[in-house]
């Protein structure tokens, strides 16, 4: 992603009903809106958030998902 995200925001809108493609599972580091660096994890219907203590280095933006019918990421 370029720039900051809600990292909450950004898991509710991979689990809208109306996207694409169903997404089963994703992981991920995004800069959140505060500047800091945020994990990413969705598996089903659950989400979780949580501050990421280290520099993720060149992994910093990146969510991979894994989609009903394929890989996005």
């Amino acid at each position: 992603f370029e720039g900051p995200v809600d990292p909450e925001g950004l898991a509710r809108s991979l689990l809208q009903p109306d996207s694409a493609h169903r997404v089963l599972r994703a992981k991920g580091i995004v800069r959140g809106l505060d500047g800091g660096w945020w994990s990413l994890q969705i598996t089903g219907r659950r989400v979780s958030t949580s501050r990421f203590q280290r520099d993720p280095g060149d992994h910093g933006g990146m969510v991979v998902s894994l989609v009903e019918g394929g890989v996005s990421a």
